[in-house]
């Protein structure tokens, strides 16, 4: 695993780097030559209870249960998962989609999995693709700027991936964010 310095210059670099998606580039294009605004998203709506899935061009603000009609929903659904099904959050039909919304996931059948304590694993440490420790948020309270290793917390990507190879489910990328 890196040292802490070189993960500290590794992501200072990239506080000064602008990541733009094609839909951010698409909305700045459209801005600049058309003085349109940013009103729209393109989100992908799937599920085992969805009887059309799709792709869909929606204008912000569009409420999840508009969505799930559109899209035929079964009326036995369980969850509704915004922004993927692994780093993304549980969301309700009532609530909006937002400009960070990229997909809904509707689910129909989830067994609901029991938090247990960190057993020191290390799969975290692993699969994280930006080089962190997320186990390491759960070993004692601290507080936010108490050592340069808690800082570099603020470089989590919310992949999701801690929290989805965590055999003790503990939902890491919620306790970091």
């Amino acid at each position: 695993h890196y040292p802490i310095n070189a993960l500290l210059l590794k992501y200072e670099a990239l506080e000064k780097a602008l990541i733009v998606t094609p839909e951010i580039c698409k909305a700045i294009y459209r801005a600049a030559v058309f003085k349109e605004p940013f009103t729209n998203k393109v989100v992908s709506v799937w599920g085992d209870s969805l009887l059309k899935p799709q792709i869909l061009d929606l204008p912000l603000g569009t409420h999840v249960n508009d969505i799930l009609k559109r899209c035929e929903a079964d009326r036995n659904i369980t969850k509704v998962v915004a922004s993927g099904v692994i780093s993304g959050y549980l969301t309700a039909p009532y609530l909006p989609i937002t400009r960070y919304d990229s997909s809904i996931t509707v689910i129909k059948d989830v067994s609901v999995l029991k938090q247990n304590e960190c057993i020191n694993c290390g799969k975290c440490l692993d699969v994280c693709p930006v080089g962190l420790a997320p186990c390491y948020i759960l070993q004692k309270p601290f507080k936010i700027g108490e050592s340069r290793f808690f800082k570099t917390f603020k470089y989590c990507i919310e992949c999701g991936c801690c929290s989805y190879v965590c055999p003790a489910n503990i939902p890491l990328k919620t306790y970091i964010k």
